[in-house]
């Protein structure tokens, strides 16, 4: 189990695009694909960004998200 990669936990293997010196990235919200084998998609997706020691920075949201909403000013 230790070895097994969680899908909704990232940590960075190169730098970010996000404006923060973060270092991963929980995933809030995302499409499911297959629920069977718990794929999931990236059209719609919200992550909060974290730095090296677990402080949330803030959060980004997809394409599709930051379109459907025009009250949102950037993605970030």
């Amino acid at each position: 189990m230790k070895d097994q990669k969680s899908p909704f936990i990232r940590q960075y293997v190169r730098a970010s695009r996000s404006p923060w010196d973060d270092s991963s990235t929980i995933l809030l919200l995302a499409d499911v694909v297959n629920k069977q084998t718990l794929e999931l998609g990236h059209t719609h997706y919200i992550y909060l960004h974290r730095d090296s020691v677990g402080k949330a920075l803030g959060i980004s949201i997809s394409n599709s998200l930051f379109e459907a909403n025009p009250e949102f000013t950037e993605r970030y």
